[in-house]
């Protein structure tokens, strides 16, 4: 039985990821504060309760803050929540070839592992 070789050295690390995680932040960030204000319309005029917890909604935020400090607070967590959502979905496709979530085939050989049994004996 012969062995599939796998080159360890042509794996690079993409230098893209830490860039797609920026845009994945900035994007998400920027649908949060465009949506933050419906969301506060939403969480201030809507009555919802959970039996014996009460009334939920509405929300009534302090008086002292803006219109915006709390469209802002609603935007963070807004993005917060989007972006756990988002990182659920995108772990499966970035994790990094070669880890140890990857099923190993016993017939893949590494260079770098063929090197180290000849140097044993």
């Amino acid at each position: 039985m012969s062995a599939r070789w796998k080159d360890d050295e042509d794996k690079r690390p993409n230098p893209l990821q830490p860039f797609i995680g920026f845009v994945v932040l900035i994007v998400l960030g920027g649908f949060s504060f465009l949506a933050a204000p419906t969301v506060v319309k939403a969480l201030t005029t809507v009555e919802f309760s959970m039996g014996f917890l009460g009334p939920v909604l509405p929300i009534t935020f302090p008086d002292t803050w803006s219109p915006f400090i709390s469209q802002t607070v609603i935007a963070l967590v807004l993005m917060f929540v989007l972006f756990s959502l988002v990182m659920i979905l995108m772990i499966p496709f970035l994790k990094p070839p070669g880890s140890e979530l990857d099923v190993r085939d016993p017939v893949v050989v590494s260079r770098k592992e063929k090197r180290r049994r000849r140097k044993r004996r």
